[in-house]
């Protein structure tokens, strides 16, 4: 136990921050699963974690942009080239869903249910749900998909892969980054 509290109160390489409770826990979850294999294949007879208690992980609810914030967001989207478009399709999808970067990023054109205004997505464990966006929303999507049909090389139009960037397909990494420089 000594181990996962030294863990907490080490400060991470790169940040410098002390690590998270949850990257705590994970450990914890490692290292029970490794002496518990370890057991298995006869190399130890008793688990050090045998008697301990994984950490607790208070709940850290992730910070919420507040109106101003998300009409400011918007703003920095507005534009009638392609990348405004497809810019604010991703902003208020994420908006209106809140799906998470993994599910949007993944998205591929057939995803997307005009007539019910609703997207498929597939999360964690192949699981797939059905994301209701609003009027605005499919209005956004419907002005980049136009404008997708005829951007860049005539083949990138065809792709299955709802987002398009400069080089091909976005995936999960191109919406952090769309994200991100939107925002600054």
């Amino acid at each position: 136990m000594a181990f996962i509290l030294d863990l907490l109160r080490r400060p991470h390489k790169v940040t410098g921050k002390p690590l998270s409770p949850r990257t705590a826990f994970v450990t914890f979850k490692s290292l029970q699963q490794f002496f518990k294999w370890a057991m298995e294949e006869g190399e130890i007879r008793r688990s050090p974690m045998e008697r301990m208690k994984a950490p607790s992980i208070p709940d850290d609810p992730p910070p919420v942009l507040t109106e101003e914030q998300l009409t400011r967001l918007l703003k920095a989207c507005e534009g009638k080239d392609f990348y405004s478009r497809r810019d604010m399709s991703i902003i208020r999808l994420l908006i209106d869903t809140g799906m998470c970067r993994s599910e949007i990023g993944n998205l591929r054109v057939q995803d997307v249910d005009w007539e019910m205004q609703t997207v498929t997505v597939v999360g964690k464990g192949k699981r797939s749900r059905v994301c209701p966006f609003g009027r605005k929303t499919a209005q956004a999507l419907d002005r980049y998909v136009r404008a997708r049909s005829t951007y860049g090389r005539n083949e990138m139009g065809t792709l299955p892969n709802l987002w398009l960037g400069f080089n091909g397909p976005m995936g999960p990494w191109g919406i952090a980054k769309v994200v991100e420089s939107r925002s600054k």
